[in-house]
């Protein structure tokens, strides 16, 4: 799933590469009130009962899932993540994606040989 949702091979993987990369990290007491967060159906709509506002992690994780997946719309997003409208889902991609390009310009510089790639390609 991790693969799938946002390109990395593990969700432990994901969770150490955003810690280190963007220096966000899960809240242990949050992941379980999401667990038991309450959907509700409403015609072709999904309604969360107990809406929140998005961590920074989260709002990290949202933004890696709308750039890895081309078929992910904001409807999608909305649905999984919980954001009630596109503003706020726009503004909180834009801050990420900003995040997320300059440390990728940061990993693009570094100088990579032959012996690395050979020694952790798979």
């Amino acid at each position: 799933l991790a693969k799938k949702l946002w390109g990395f091979t593990s969700y432990e993987f994901l969770q150490d590469m955003t810690e280190a990369l963007y220096g966000v990290t899960p809240d242990k007491d949050r992941v379980e009130k999401m667990k038991r967060l309450v959907l509700i159906e409403k015609g072709d709509q999904i309604v969360h009962l107990n809406s929140y506002a998005l961590t920074d992690y989260e709002s990290c994780l949202m933004t890696l899932m709308w750039m890895e997946n081309d078929a992910m719309d904001y409807g999608m997003l909305q649905c999984i993540w919980g954001v009630k409208d596109d503003k706020t889902l726009t503004d909180k991609i834009k801050v990420w994606s900003d995040i997320i390009g300059v440390a990728g310009e940061h990993l693009s510089i570094l100088r990579i040989d032959k012996p690395f790639l050979d020694k952790t390609l798979p």
